[in-house]
């Protein structure tokens, strides 16, 4: 089931479309959060903060209002995007977090969700709180276009491996890889992605696979296209989809967001092959950063130790909230909230 897309989100797209720009956060631009609402907006209610300088728009504060024992609100698109907050140049924070305070202050509601602030924006000191949960989310700093110098910078073991797994499946198979470069060939790159992450994973192991996040992100994908973000890399072994890379490019950064592979091929660390593919080729295109987003893996840490985090914040404003605030501390379910699967 979509719902519309409401007036206010409407309205608000070229200026919207500016500041997720400005702010460098894929998750923060209009095709994302018109994509989550059409897909997860039913039953809510959107509460779109703004801050003006001078007449011109400078910061959006996205929210919405949800309905039930407890009403709630959150940040558009929180639970289906790995980072959520306010829409602005980082020089606009503190702006953009008065306004929030300013809607937390005004807007009826019994208990606010800010899952998966950026660690780096400071937010306990701008909301005056606490995280509830810290999560990881590491990046890769680039800082050059040549490949072999990006591998002169690792250790031994790790030139040695970046190399083997390669070869070794170029030695025994017929080894390619392929991007999704037509606009008629999204949803087979799409439905490749979820088929390899079912395969990697099992059936209804993960919400990614989930009938709306199925929809949700075909959706987003063909928008994403359209923009130029869309990267999809299919990996085959001897003709056969084997491996999957499902992410973006944006603000100079390559997004890793899902991926999946065929358990067949586990012996010949196929993923971890694609994946290196996948940042050789950050790596070469001259982009300034590789986001593995969500989760601290230990293959993520063979490449990098930067990470500021995520910060999640759970406040209540009413008894009710402290009820439900309550409850989810008690059941552990701040993750499955906040979780995209």
């Amino acid at each position: 089931m979509t719902v519309a897309v409401p007036a206010e989100l409407e309205a608000l797209r070229d200026d919207w479309s500016r500041l997720a720009e400005a702010s460098g956060n894929l998750f923060l631009t209009w095709e994302y959060a018109a994509a989550w609402w059409r897909h997860f907006g039913a039953g809510r209610e959107p509460v779109i903060g703004t801050v003006r300088r001078d007449g011109e728009l400078v910061a959006l504060v996205p929210l919405h209002r949800g309905g039930g024992a407890v009403r709630t609100l959150r940040f558009i698109a929180a639970g289906v995007a790995d980072q959520v907050g306010v829409v602005s140049a980082r020089s606009e924070l503190p702006a953009a977090a008065a306004e929030l305070q300013r809607l937390r202050s005004e807007v009826p509601h019994d208990l606010f969700l800010a899952e998966r602030l950026g660690g780096a924006e400071k937010w306990p000191a701008l909301l005056d709180a606490e995280p509830r949960v810290h999560e990881a989310s590491p990046v890769l700093k680039l800082e050059t276009t040549d490949w072999g110098e990006f591998l002169a910078a690792r250790s031994r073991n790790f030139r040695s491996q970046a190399g083997k797994y390669e070869r070794r499946l170029v030695r025994d198979h017929d080894l390619s890889y392929r991007l999704c470069s037509d606009a008629g060939d999204v949803d087979d790159y799409v439905d490749l992605v979820f088929d390899l992450h079912v395969r990697r994973w099992g059936k209804g192991a993960t919400e990614f696979q989930s009938e709306p996040h199925r929809s949700f992100h075909r959706e987003f994908a063909h928008a994403a296209f359209e923009r130029g973000w869309l990267r999809i890399w299919i990996a085959d072994l001897d003709g056969r989809p084997s491996a999957a890379w499902y992410g973006f490019r944006f603000g100079g950064t390559d997004w890793s967001y899902q991926s999946g592979r065929d358990p067949a091929y586990e012996a010949g660390s196929i993923g971890w092959v694609l994946t290196l593919h996948a940042i050789r080729e950050s790596v070469q295109d001259g982009m300034r950063a590789y986001r593995f987003l969500l989760g601290q893996e230990s293959y993520k840490t063979r490449f990098t130790i930067d990470d500021h985090g995520l910060d999640s914040f759970v406040i209540p404003r009413t008894a009710r909230g402290h009820a439900g605030h309550f409850a989810t501390r008690a059941r552990g379910r701040l993750a499955r909230w906040a979780g995209r699967g």
